[in-house]
């Protein structure tokens, strides 16, 4: 069985939100996009230097100009984002608390360091369908020996946010179960091409026809 209710950030996750945007964060994510552009700019003009050899001073103004372009780059995109995407504010956002009672489970084994993935067998308002969970945070819950197994359990509670689907908490109600079944880990193929069910999706389907 599966319950999907939603409600308003209480004082307690409004101010765990507001330390999990972190500047840190956000100063890691800028850095990594102006990284990412600057290479692109650097590529072709480093494949034109092995051929033609510019002067050292060339190179470095070249550079500057690089920077100052991509920094330019980063604000009007930041803007424009800013405007097309707005941040919603904390008064406004909502949680999405998802209620799981199950028996029956899958596992899929991970692929790069993502994460164990689970197929967990749901009833959503009398119809059968498979609740897919996937990250990292499943590993942490702890799996493996069943003395030290936590997951997958009979019944949990996860809370995240609404917009976003960001895990803010998962709370384990129930007792471990192994799972009936360990697929291997999704092709490159299927991962390049992003045809896989997203943590959290609910998939319409029973788990037998799904796995």
């Amino acid at each position: 069985m599966i319950t999907i209710t939603t409600r308003p950030y209480s004082d307690a996750e409004k101010q765990t939100f507001k330390k999990s945007r972190s500047l840190y964060q956000e100063i890691e994510s800028r850095i990594m996009a102006f990284i990412g552009i600057l290479f692109l700019m650097l590529l072709p003009f480093l494949t034109l230097n092995h051929f033609f050899h510019f002067s050292s001073t060339f190179q470095a103004w070249a550079c500057i100009l690089f920077i100052i372009a991509d920094a330019v780059i980063m604000i009007i995109y930041t803007k424009r984002q800013q405007k097309r995407y707005p941040p919603v504010k904390i008064e406004n956002r909502q949680v999405e608390v998802i209620h799981v009672k199950t028996r029956r489970a899958v596992k899929r084994e991970d692929p790069e360091d993502f994460g164990a993935a689970f197929y967990l067998d749901v009833y959503d308002q009398g119809k059968q369908k498979t609740l897919f969970l996937w990250g990292q945070y499943l590993d942490e819950l702890g799996e493996g020996d069943e003395q030290e197994a936590a997951f997958p359990n009979t019944e949990f509670e996860l809370t995240r946010d609404k917009n976003t689907k960001n895990l803010m908490d998962i709370r384990l109600l129930g007792t471990y179960f192994p799972p009936e079944r360990t697929l291997p880990s999704f092709s490159r193929e299927v991962l390049k091409a992003g045809t896989y069910p997203l943590d959290g999706e609910l998939i319409e389907g029973s788990i037998d026809e799904i796995t």
